[in-house]
């Protein structure tokens, strides 16, 4: 068993990475009893700051060694603190999920965001949208061309235009049909812009 040259839990590689040969119950056993405070009225979350920001660390040294930048979801934990954590710890932005993990965290003076997952927007929420695009610019991420039609609609007059990141999946379209669509959704991108 090797343990990182860091000091982090045995069990590991160089890059923090469980050791193969380790089953997932022995790693398990090794987990040390948690140390709570005395007099904790269960349940309650319990968070050990040294262990998240020994995990910060690791995910940032891992992300950098491979000449990436690191933009964490939001939806696991759902904190302005420990997104503020993350981007002392090396995150360039944040990934959300939705329209409110967006509203929450530019209200909270984050600004750059990515809306992961792509939105279909009535007249409600596209007031929304437009008013955090007047306050920060964001990136959006669309799959359709019937979404960025329907987007470029509800973004018209914001302040900031979003940057769209196009998601692809190879598994469902063969190549050339993927391109084709892909050339359209550009080519609406770059109308919209004129």
């Amino acid at each position: 068993m090797t343990t990182h040259a860091t000091g982090d839990a045995a069990g590991t590689d160089a890059a923090g990475s469980p050791v193969p040969s380790e089953t997932p119950e022995a790693r398990i056993r090794r987990i040390p009893e948690p140390r709570l405070p005395a007099g904790l009225d269960t349940p309650c979350l319990v968070v050990d700051l040294d262990v998240v920001e020994a995990n910060l660390r690791r995910m940032a040294g891992a992300i950098a060694a491979r000449g990436s930048l690191l933009r964490p979801h939001v939806k696991t934990h759902k904190s302005v603190a420990l997104a503020r954590l993350q981007l002392e710890h090396g995150a360039t932005g944040l990934t959300v999920g939705t329209l409110g993990e967006a509203e929450v965290f530019a209200e909270a003076g984050f600004d750059d965001l990515f809306i992961a997952y792509p939105l279909w927007l009535s007249e409600p929420k596209a007031a929304r949208l437009r008013a955090i695009l007047d306050r920060i610019p964001l990136r959006i991420g669309v799959d359709s061309v019937e979404g960025v039609v329907r987007l470029a609609a509800a973004v018209r007059g914001a302040r900031h235009r979003p940057a769209l990141l196009v998601e692809i999946d190879r598994s469902e379209e063969h190549t050339s049909e993927l391109q084709s669509r892909l050339h359209l959704v550009c080519r609406l991108l770059l109308e919209k812009k004129k």
